[in-house]
């Protein structure tokens, strides 16, 4: 500062700003002074020694001096005392092991220095663990990067030398419970070089550790040396240890690709068979490479241009893709369904996954048993967090005690801090929840499949050049149909044609590309620039085994949530009947008018051509073209009601036929109802709704798992409040419902002044449906078993009592319940009922991510 004009250091000295500056550095000099001073009291290490010379019994090994390092011996061995002593115990030891691996060569074991333990043995003290294992901030980032500075060896852990036997270990006298307790945790001093193992039991499961009658110590050699549990860095078991040091040769899958081996060869090893190291280990569908691709991009600057990326992806979706059956499991992810469940899935994996993705994430991918252990180091490194949220389960987490979960004892990863210690020396090395997770995985989702490998050997072109027949339905707007026409373009790539007509009669039509993965998926986009229609549309589709259907969704919107559910067959000469519109009969009727979608049909039709089973008559018959045909049906009184199929003279069609006797209610679809604020940071997620009629299922017993849907009906919408506390006003803020059309446009985000404590506009209501419908009136009859007499003191009919009569008996019920519901001999009289329901709608904060900001996907 001497050398400044004097002006300007008066200047600087006068500053506040420039004084508050100099006493926050003066004050981190004395905070960092302060930590010093409490790690040289802290330590073991002494200040003086060289991190060359401390011992094994602190924790920390001596460097090797590789003899095939550039150098000189003494050079490396500098370079080896070059950190100081004073280093932290886990960064010590991270460093340690550096050293250690960049240093391996032929060593021989006759000639290794007793002092020095093996570095591939683990650490008996749980929380000197191995640096997988601790806390994900004190990773090494490295370890988490696609190529890791540790050499990997085929089981999917860092490559370990072979170990000499454990070498018996000679009991010594306790002299302090706190200083011995540290010592036995850190291994012995004496007694050569000592296998770092788990904690030897004898054949009673009785810990080695544990102090004996004696007041000594022993390590069993013999049977129950060999009982002790390894507790390696390198393994949990014995013949795991021994596969690894056989080097079976790891089975992957060639990457021959010039683009991929240009971009990715600089993280990605490649071996003389053309195999990358993490590439050729795993297969993903489509959107599951995008979503690595976008990683590699973000993290590790990978630039990529949008041919360059849609070529990447598809490489990658034909080569290291999912079979149809691994493809079809994952479906609901790749068609960004916002309406799922997957409370059918195992609860370990739901409660250690699905707390920040949706299991259709792990479902999209196979991996060998490494790489889905690299997943959770890569999980741990990019969100540490998720160690504590997610993989050590529940009975882990402070104050939750000792627990199950999932049918075994949840400890941390260090092994049984929270478990009794006869419980962890018998089990070794305790896993968390993500651990056993994994080994599920790897054993139902392996890199490889027998349906893959055959696809794989069979595999060509699926040619999908032609028209194709449309049926779907779009939540809110009603049912479509029509037909797509693809053009082959290039190998794998179609220009597409979308005919629909709308239930209104309105004719809409789409243009668009798209691209067919691995022999049976579609993924492309239409726009539209009718009014009213929706511009851009996503499609994703899934061909099945014959290559003649497909089925899946189209959808938009910021949060996909917008969608048109499809099926799709391919058109051909053969009659084959793809679905039914206006399929819903009730028992009695007449003039029922049904549209049969399909292909194949003839010119000449009659209508005898059509079957659908006893009681149902085809009066007229009209053809539109070979892919539609209106048929004029009847149903006589008596007939069973439940599904029936139709059937086109030889050809077998769907069971899309439903007989019913009367409307028993109406239901909201979807719910509950999902729906997020925008419009100031992120756009709004609209939710649509659509009434449903539906009648009693076999059991007679309305408003249960086996009713029967019928179709929609129009409703009237409103919304009241859903009360969670008193005073509660969600209902004034969360949006609007169309009363017409059932759209709730949500309100905008952020707070608001005018709501109590300026609330974000976000809350729980109920969504109403109410309508008035001309239904046919119900009289029930319950059938009496064969076996019994169908005569009665009263002089009943044949049939029984009517149900519900007060007379009748609880087993005379029961019995009813058995039997299917038919319908009464007379036809049924019409009256007007006035239908209501009600559903939930849970309004939400938007998410602040943009996930389709890439240009390539807009392609």
């Amino acid at each position: 500062m001497s050398n400044l004009p004097p002006d300007r250091n008066s200047r600087m000295r006068s500053d506040p700003e420039h004084s508050a500056h100099w006493f926050l550095k003066s004050l981190i000099i004395v905070t960092f002074a302060c930590g010093v001073i409490y790690s040289a009291n802290s330590t073991t290490i002494s200040p003086a020694a060289p991190l060359a010379a401390i011992s094994a019994d602190d924790g920390v090994t001596a460097p090797r001096i590789d003899p095939l390092a550039s150098g000189s011996p003494a050079e490396t061995a500098e370079i080896a005392e070059a950190p100081p002593a004073l280093l932290p115990e886990g960064a010590a030891r991270y460093f340690r092991q550096l050293i250690e691996v960049g240093s391996k060569g032929p060593r021989d074991s006759s000639t290794a220095d007793s002092s020095i333990q093996d570095p591939s043995i683990q650490d008996p003290d749980p929380q000197d663990q191995d640096p997988q294992d601790q806390d994900p901030q004190d990773q090494d980032p490295q370890d988490q990067d696609p190529v890791s500075p540790v050499p990997l060896d085929p089981a999917g852990d860092p490559a370990v030398e072979d170990a000499d036997p454990p070498a018996p270990t000679e009991g010594r006298s306790r002299r302090s419970p706190q200083g011995d307790t540290q010592r036995r945790r850190r291994g012995g001093r004496q007694g050569g070089r000592q296998d770092r193992t788990a904690a030897a039991t004898d054949p009673e499961g009785q810990s080695a550790d544990a102090p004996g009658e004696t007041g000594h110590e022993t390590a069993q050699d013999g049977e129950s040396g060999s009982a002790r549990g390894d507790r390696s860095r390198r393994g949990d078991s014995d013949e795991e240890s021994g596969a690894r040091r056989k080097k079976v040769p790891r089975e992957g899958i060639p990457v021959q690709h010039p683009l991929i081996e240009e971009r990715c060869v600089v993280c990605h090893a490649r071996d003389d068979e053309g195999k990358m190291t993490r590439i050729s280990y795993m297969r993903k569908t489509p959107e599951a490479w995008e979503i690595s691709i976008k990683r590699m991009a973000r993290l590790y600057f990978v630039s990529l241009s949008s041919e360059e990326a849609k070529e990447v992806v598809r490489y990658l979706a034909e080569e290291h893709g999912l079979s149809r059956q691994e493809a079809r499991a994952a479906m609901y992810e790749s068609e960004r369904r916002v309406h799922w469940s997957e409370e059918d899935r195992d609860k370990d994996l739901r409660e250690t996954c699905a707390e920040c993705h949706t299991l259709g994430r792990v479902l999209s991918e196979r991996r060998d048993q490494q790489e889905w252990k690299l997943l959770k180091a890569t999980h741990l490194a990019l969100y540490p967090l998720v160690d504590f949220q997610s993989f050590q389960g529940r009975s882990s987490r402070g104050g939750g005690g000792r627990g199950t979960t999932g049918g075994a004892t949840s400890g941390n990863t260090g092994g049984g801090r929270g478990t009794p210690p006869s419980e962890t020396a018998g089990r070794g090395r305790s896993q968390d929840r993500a651990d056993r997770v994994l080994a599920t995985l790897t054993s139902e989702q392996g890199l490889f499949s027998d349906e893959w490998r055959d696809w794989n050997q069979e595999k060509r072109e699926v040619p999908l050049e032609g028209r194709w027949i449309v049926l779907g339905h779009e939540v809110g707007r009603g049912p479509i149909r029509g037909t797509l026409d693809l053009q082959r373009v290039a190998s794998g790539e179609y220009q597409s044609k979308w005919t629909w007509l709308r239930a209104n009669g309105r004719t809409v039509v789409r243009q668009g590309t798209g691209l067919f993965y691995a022999g049976h998926s579609w993924r492309g986009r239409s726009t539209s620039t009718a009014p009213g229609e929706l511009e851009s549309l996503k499609e994703v589709l899934l061909l099945d085994e014959s290559w003649t259907r497909m089925e899946g969704r189209l959808f938009t919107g910021e949060y996909n949530e917008l969608g048109i559910e499809v099926q799709l067959l391919r058109a051909s000469e053969t009659p084959t009947i793809l679905g039914v519109l206006g399929g819903e009969m009730a028992v009695p009727s007449s003039g029922n008018r049904i549209e049969v979608i399909g292909s194949g049909f003839p010119e000449k039709i009659v209508t005898g051509d059509f079957h659908l089973g006893a009681g149902i008559t085809v009066l007229g018959v009209e053809r539109h073209d070979e892919s539609r045909v209106n048929l004029l049906v009847s149903v006589d009184s008596g007939v069973p009601l439940g599904r029936r199929a139709i059937d086109f003279r030889i050809h077998q069609g769907p069971r899309a036929i439903t007989l019913y006797d009367t409307i028993d209610g109406i239901r909201i679809r979807p719910n509950p109802g999902f729906s997020r604020v925008g419009g100031k940071m992120r756009p709004k997620q609209l939710e649509r709704f659509e009434a449903i009629a539906f009648t009693r299922g076999p059991d007679g017993v309305p408003y249960n798992e086996d009713d029967v849907e019928l179709m929609t009906v129009p409703v009237q919408w409103s919304l009241e409040e859903f009360p969670i506390r008193p005073g509660d006003d969600d209902l004034q803020f969360v949006g609007e419902l169309d009363s017409e059309t059932g759209v709730f446009t949500p309100a905008i985000d952020g707070p608001n002044p005018e709501r109590r404590f300026s609330a974000n506009n976000i809350g729980d209501v109920y969504v109403v449906a109410t309508c008035t419908l001309t239904v046919p009136e119900r009289v029930e009859v319950k059938k009496v078993p064969d076996d019994e007499e169908q005569s009665g003191d009263d002089g009943e009919d044949a049939t029984g009592e009517v149900a519900g009569s007060e007379e009748s008996t609880d087993q005379g019920s029961a019995d009813a319940a058995k039997k299917p519901i038919a319908a009464a001999d007379s036809p049924p009289k019409m009256i007007e009922r006035e239908f209501r329901a009600r559903g939930h709608l849970l309004v939400t904060v938007p998410i602040y991510v943009q996930w389709d900001q890439n240009k390539w996907n807009q392609r």
